[in-house]
């Protein structure tokens, strides 16, 4: 198809090189710092002329929520953004600036949380060595970019938002919501969560991509999915780094507490918390996020197609080494690049006309 030599021209990929790369681990290729010719672009805005915030500011006091019935809307219109950090003063330029589609890209976790950790490898750090390389060859092909976090920490909310339920008292929802909001405040074309694996059981290994059959652009989440796993693993195997193909999974019910299924936050529909539950199983209706008089309250969910990548196993000896090299890294990198190119050209989005 034209969109696949398009693909080919813009990134330089290797799918049908027939290149092959020594698989003998060096010393970790991770650096998880933006690459120098990208560094003075601190809130990933080129091109556009607009001046963001560069310093992070504090977040404005939750508004007022006003409450119908006892119910709180599943998603409760933002009020004016002020002093925002300087990556959502990112997402808003973006938002409103006509131009090529925009990508956010979510490296995952960050400060206190370390993700996985083994053979020399950690997640934390790996996946945003993994995102800036993703977010150069995008750019390269002409497309914008928002990463949720660029150094090691948590992603920082956008202002104005109704606190998460829950979040007082779990910094982790917190992150993960800011990564959500942000990615709804840049209006992206997609969300792609970028992660490596973990297991005790360390014979697992391989790339797998998750979607929610139960998300709001569930089609179109899978078929982002499907592109990143399919494109992921050429580019590695091109490389000279075969990999096990675990394939496009549903999250849908990836965790079962108390009867409930839960997928993985970032990329699953909104969590509602009912008063009668907290009570029911004795909690305090206060920490559960449940303002006085509510019945109800709900994260948000993107409003975009979105999919998490899982790059291997760093539990797994053979897939930590592979990690640990340089051209298995680009590699990957291309594989992601190549895949929401993919996708983008199949929603007529890209190459910008």
């Amino acid at each position: 198809m034209a969109w696949t030599r398009l693909l080919v021209a813009a990134l330089g990929i290797g799918l049908l090189a027939g290149c092959s790369t020594s698989s003998t681990p060096a010393s970790p290729a991770v650096n998880a710092s933006r690459p120098a010719a990208m560094a003075s672009d601190a809130v990933h805005v080129t091109g556009e002329g607009i001046p963001v915030a560069v310093e992070p500011a504090p977040l404005a006091p939750a508004p007022e929520t006003v409450v119908t019935a006892g119910v709180v809307p599943v998603e409760p219109a933002p009020v004016q953004v002020v002093a925002p950090s300087a990556i959502a003063a990112a997402a808003l330029a973006l938002s409103q600036t006509p131009g090529p589609p925009v990508i956010v890209l979510d490296p995952g976790h960050g400060g206190a949380e370390v993700g996985a950790a083994n053979h020399g490898i950690v997640e934390k750090e790996s996946n945003l060595d993994l995102a800036f390389r993703v977010e150069a060859l995008l750019r390269e092909a002409g497309v914008r970019v928002l990463l949720t976090r660029e150094d090691d920490s948590r992603a920082v909310p956008p202002p104005g938002l109704r606190p998460v339920p829950g979040g007082s008292t779990r910094p982790a929802r917190v992150d993960v919501q800011a990564r959500v909001d942000l990615a709804n405040l840049a209006g992206a074309a997609a969300f792609v969560s970028i992660h490596s694996n973990g297991h005790s059981d360390s014979s697992l290994r391989g790339i797998e991509t998750y979607y929610s059959s139960v998300h709001a652009e569930a089609p179109r989440s899978l078929a982002l999915a499907t592109h990143l796993q399919t494109t992921a693993l050429g580019e590695l195997a091109a490389a000279g780094f075969p990999a096990v193909d675990r394939g496009a999974r549903d999250t849908q019910c990836m965790y079962n507490r108390s009867g409930t299924c839960r997928g993985i936050f970032v990329i699953s529909p909104p969590r509602v918390t009912r008063l009668e539950d907290v009570l029911q199983r004795g909690g305090d209706p206060v920490r559960a996020g449940l303002a006085p008089g509510e019945t109800e309250a709900s994260t948000r969910a993107t409003l975009m197609p979105a999919a998490l990548i899982e790059l291997l196993f760093v539990s797994n000896p053979q897939d930590a080494a592979i990690l640990a090299v340089e051209e298995s890294r680009q590699a990957m990198a291309r594989g992601v690049a190549a895949g929401i190119l993919a996708f983008l050209a199949e929603e007529g989005l890209w190459p910008a006309q």
